[in-house]
């Protein structure tokens, strides 16, 4: 009686308050037709980078602010790349992917977003190495934008690519730092 009464009753909620890191909206649900500007043209590859640039910011920038919580950075990884894998590459590429018709087949999608995936994960791999090697002489950051700019292949002129970055900072790192600010605070329950 006891084991069914556990498994029909309702769970009790986490003690842990549940938190919006507005992924979303920092990083798929966006309008990018000021990147295209910025690019020169519709460059699905170029714009995959951009994407995946914007997503490792948020990451970074979480986890430099609360970098002595790893729990809670981890709980934000895990969503982050729950949601990308689950809607965000599928929104991005909806919106970026570029087709004859407004209609995109399913497999298609499917497909391209499996891609966007390992080229997520291969990136964030890249950048991190990156970091790592260079946090201690305060560098990394500008080794990280190095290797963008080498996988933009040269496509962006310099004064574009400066105005990119800061777009980027702007966006997503800043927001992202003070929504780790705000998620440590709920977390901890701190007024």
């Amino acid at each position: 009686m006891n084991f069914l009464t556990k498994l029909f009753s309702k769970k009790k909620e986490s003690s842990k308050p549940k938190f919006d890191f507005k992924i979303g909206e920092l990083l798929y649900l966006i309008d990018w037709e000021p990147y295209e500007k910025l690019i020169g043209q519709k460059n699905f590859e170029i714009l995959c980078e951009i994407y995946i640039m914007r997503a490792w910011l948020y990451n970074y920038a979480f986890r430099r602010t609360i970098s002595d919580v790893d729990l809670f950075a981890n709980e934000m990884l895990n969503h982050l790349i729950n949601e990308l894998n689950t809607l965000g590459h599928s929104v991005f590429i909806i919106k970026c992917y570029p087709r004859e018709s407004p209609e995109i087949d399913t497999k298609v999608c499917a497909k391209i977003s499996d891609e966007l995936m390992k080229m997520l994960l291969q990136r964030f791999e890249e950048y991190d190495e990156l970091v790592q090697k260079h946090i201690e002489k305060k560098q990394d950051l500008e080794y990280v934008t190095v290797a963008f700019l080498k996988n933009v292949g040269g496509v962006i002129d310099n004064d574009n690519f400066s105005l990119l970055m800061k777009k980027m900072f702007d966006e997503v790192f800043k927001p992202a730092s003070r929504i780790a600010y705000n998620a440590a605070k709920t977390y901890f329950d701190i007024k």
